[in-house]
């Protein structure tokens, strides 16, 4: 049947800034959080060559003399009331040295991950290496070296650093406590269960001497500690476990239906469904008022929350509230919903399995082993707010006059049969409201001539949204030399444009050449006899 399908322009997952990464953005997270935990080791391996014997002891004298990780130091800051009611503009809400008032940008030996939008110093980090710090010097059990249990701890203290500690750190007159999340000490407890732990004049191994996480996080500290655990079982958002933290493209703006008594509408940003991250960035708050119809033109975009249209910077292009698909590599990865199939005997069956367009890169083709008789359709079915159009290039090497492609609107015969066609470009309008677009290949009952094929190079669909959210990078190849393009141009013959967004075309160094669209220039062969 039909796809219906209301396109959000903002909610696309291709390269502007707001769309969604989807999975791809939460391994990639998963992945450097998998390689900041080997870095940490190395760190520890490092530092405790490093800091052997003396100096060892030395730099933590140093940090005893400084009060870093002195409990008696600690408490006697809370008993004066120093922390004991933050105010509510601070940000970075533990008491110790080396900690800001508020998240800033600073470089991280270790726990770099916040480095972006850190609480705490580099001083601070360094103490970590060395288990100096308020939280480690007084772990019961640090895991032995190199372990995952030593990485778990080392994440433990780096919660130090996060922008977002006021949302799970209390700090109270006699000391400070951290929900930590349920789940989170259910896998310390099982990370850590060979590990050896010295608690109320007992030493054993972790899986022996406690029966749960909850259990064993309670006793991560001792009971005179200024510093303690509270497992925490609820909104898994009031709670720390080392998730990785949400950043600006965890987001996407939405807005809300019109108001028809008003002609405005309300602009929200809210979390991807696929972002697999809490805390961190916080998102602007609701904007209302805004008008319904603001459109922008091609070559420009409407910033989210913006009443204003602002042109595309140079290397860059617009639309002006519509998606142009001219890579053709895989289905998901493609910003309109286009669908596949095949029938038979003039549409009576339809055919299941490995039947349909084929994806080729830089194009798309009806497949080449359709048999007589059959069709292969291409469809897209898209909700317009606005009249616009589609355009797309084409190119057609079939029998003449009765194997060829055809395109239809909402069923209605738009393009007739075309069998003979080296690539052209075709633009034709279409109202706002539901449209149902089909390319369809077809083949007679007899006869197969040619390349028995039709291929499409470029599909643009114009009135998706009133207006673009921001503005495309040109692809290399490409460039956009002007504010306000609507597409970027190739780069001539013996130049290119190696990187995205360039504005202009590099030219090729003498002994090398390019073509046209090229993204490098290559050596240039000597010429034969």
């Amino acid at each position: 049947g039909e796809i219906t399908h209301t396109l959000r322009h903002n909610q696309h997952h291709s390269s502007r800034g707001y769309r969604e990464g989807g999975e791809r953005r939460s391994e990639g997270k998963q992945k450097e959080k998998r390689s900041r935990e080997e870095r940490r080791r190395e760190e520890r391996r490092g530092a405790g060559r490093r800091r052997e014997g003396e100096e060892k002891e030395r730099r933590r004298e140093k940090m005893r003399a400084a009060g870093l990780w002195s409990c008696a130091a600690l408490l006697l800051a809370l008993a004066a009331g120093a922390w004991a009611t933050p105010s509510q503009e601070r940000l970075c809400v533990l008491p110790f040295p080396g900690i800001y008032d508020h998240p800033q940008q600073t470089e991280l030996r270790i726990c770099e991950e916040f480095s972006d939008a850190s609480c705490c110093s580099s001083e601070y980090v360094e103490s970590v290496v060395v288990w100096a710090d308020p939280i480690s010097a007084n772990l019961t059990t640090h895991g032995s070296e190199g372990s995952e249990c030593e990485d778990m701890f080392t994440a433990l203290a780096c919660l130090a650093c996060s922008g977002s500690q006021d949302t799970w750190v209390d700090v109270h007159s006699w000391g400070i406590t951290v929900d930590v999340c349920t789940a989170h000490c259910d896998l310390m407890y099982e990370t850590c269960g060979d590990e050896y732990v010295s608690v109320n004049g007992r030493y054993g191994r972790v899986s022996e001497e406690f029966t749960s996480g909850d259990d064993f996080c309670h006793a991560l500290f001792p009971a005179d500690s200024p510093f303690q655990i509270v497992p925490h079982s609820r909104d898994s958002d009031e709670c720390w476990d080392n998730t990785v933290e949400c950043d600006e493209d965890d987001y996407f703006p939405q807005y809300s239906e019109c108001d028809p008594s008003s002609g405005t509408r309300t602009l929200a940003f809210l979390k991807k469904p696929s972002a697999q991250c809490k805390g961190g960035y916080t998102p602007p708050s609701p904007t209302s008022g805004l008008p319904c119809a603001m459109v922008c033109s091609e070559g420009e975009y409407l910033p989210p929350g913006a009443t204003e249209c602002l042109l595309c910077s140079p290397g860059s292009f617009s639309l002006g509230g519509g998606e142009r698909i001219e890579v053709w590599e895989a289905w998901e990865e493609i910003d309109l919903p286009f669908r596949t199939f095949c029938t038979e005997y003039n549409d009576a069956k339809v055919i299941s399995g490995e039947c349909g367009w084929v994806l080729a890169g830089e194009e798309i083709n009806s497949g080449v082993h359709l048999n007589d008789s059959m069709s292969s359709y291409l469809e897209l079915s898209v909700t317009l707010v606005r009249d616009g159009h589609v355009r797309f290039s084409f190119a057609v090497d079939a029998e003449k006059r009765y194997d060829g492609l055809s395109f239809y609107v909402n069923h209605e015969l738009i393009l007739g049969k075309v069998s003979q066609q080296p690539f052209r470009e075709v633009l034709l309008d279409l109202e706002r409201g539901h449209n149902l677009l089909q390319w369809v290949f077809s083949k007679d009952m007899s006869v197969s001539l040619g390349d028995d094929v039709a291929t499409i190079e470029m599909v643009e669909i114009d009135g998706i949204t009133f207006a673009d959210s921001d503005c495309d990078v040109c692809p290399q190849g490409q460039y956009a030399a002007e504010a306000g393009a609507r597409i970027c141009s190739d780069c001539p013959m013996d130049t290119s444009a190696p990187k995205t967004g360039m504005s202009e075309c590099v030219a090729c160094a003498e002994g090398r050449f390019a073509y046209e669209g090229s993204a490098r220039c290559t050596e240039r062969p000597e010429c034969g006899d």
